[in-house]
């Protein structure tokens, strides 16, 4: 019977430790869709940005008389600029976001870690939960990821 009762713990043990893995695949496969559809937006800004310097570039080589006039026909609304839907990152879903608890709240102080005003101290004005991203007053807007802590430090 103790045979019995034991196999039983056992077969019990091994499928929630499959049903875990299998958990945490499916939440990496989320993870690495929303990369890619973060590395697609940045591909496409750096595709429309190069493509706007080599036009500038071209522009003025040429000069003002040979140069072609990019800011009239169908790319007259386009013409030097970026659509603001590439610029803003893609928002995760709700699958995605679910747990997620932002930290930082309006008016924090906070220290820039990276990009071009790394070291700076600056005020949060803006928490964006659904996109993940921070805006603080007179800098570039910076992503932060989230830090899983085990429940002592929450």
């Amino acid at each position: 019977m103790d045979k019995l009762v034991q196999r039983t713990q056992n077969a019990v043990r091994n499928a929630t430790r499959k049903k875990a893995r299998r958990d945490i695949e499916k939440n990496l496969d989320e993870l690495w869709n929303f990369r890619m559809r973060q590395n697609v937006n940045r591909r496409m800004v750096k595709k429309i940005v190069k493509n706007e310097q080599l036009n500038r570039k071209e522009d003025w080589k040429l000069g003002p008389r040979l140069a072609p006039r990019r800011d009239v026909g169908e790319a007259a609304e386009k013409y030097a600029t970026i659509d603001q839907a590439l610029l803003h990152p893609p928002e995760k879903t709700t699958k995605e976001q679910k747990g997620f608890r932002s930290h930082l709240t309006q008016e924090d102080r906070v220290v820039i870690l990276e990009g071009r005003d790394k070291g700076k101290i600056g005020i949060v004005s803006d928490v964006n939960v659904r996109a993940q991203s921070v805006k603080i007053r007179n800098m570039n807007l910076v992503r932060f990821t989230q830090i899983q802590h085990s429940e002592s430090h929450d």
